[in-house]
């Protein structure tokens, strides 16, 4: 079977139809809190609820995740999260959950009162369910993923 290729993160909400929101500007994506329009560039913590989005291409959202998050900032501006799905994963959830990270652990993550956006991270789930993210501004969405369908 030949290579199945990545997408982007469009940094624009699931709910947007056929007419995804503009991207973000640069310096907007590179605030050094790396939370948002809506956070202030001096908050070095943040802890709340936040959405996590995975977009298959610029239109299209296949799916999204609340989770309970906890941010810190350091000093240079770089964020570090951990969390939990706010709510438990029913079975078919779980198998698409685990589909989309096998697939591409990279998703936008959108914080409380952000219509628009997004940070583009990637995820790590451990086998406790504790989710650790990074911020993965350099990546452009290339490569190449192989799987056996049935």
């Amino acid at each position: 079977m030949p290579p199945v290729e990545a997408r982007t993160c469009p940094a624009c909400p699931c709910d947007s139809g056929s007419q995804p929101a503009p991207r973000r500007p640069a310096a907007a994506q590179t605030r050094p809190s790396g939370l948002g329009a809506v956070h202030s560039v001096l908050m070095d913590r943040f802890a709340g609820q936040a959405r996590l989005e995975w977009w298959a291409n610029h239109a299209t959202c296949l799916e999204k995740y609340d989770i309970d998050i906890t941010v810190t900032v350091d000093a240079v501006g770089t964020w570090r999260a951990t969390g939990r799905h706010a709510n438990a994963l029913d079975t078919t959830e779980r198998e698409g959950w685990d589909f989309l990270m096998e697939m591409d652990p990279h998703f936008c993550i959108v914080f409380p009162g952000e219509d628009n956006g997004g940070i583009l991270v990637r995820v790590f789930e451990a086998e406790d369910g504790t989710l650790t993210l990074t911020e993965a501004p350099d990546w452009d969405g290339s490569g190449s993923i192989t799987f056996d369908l049935p």
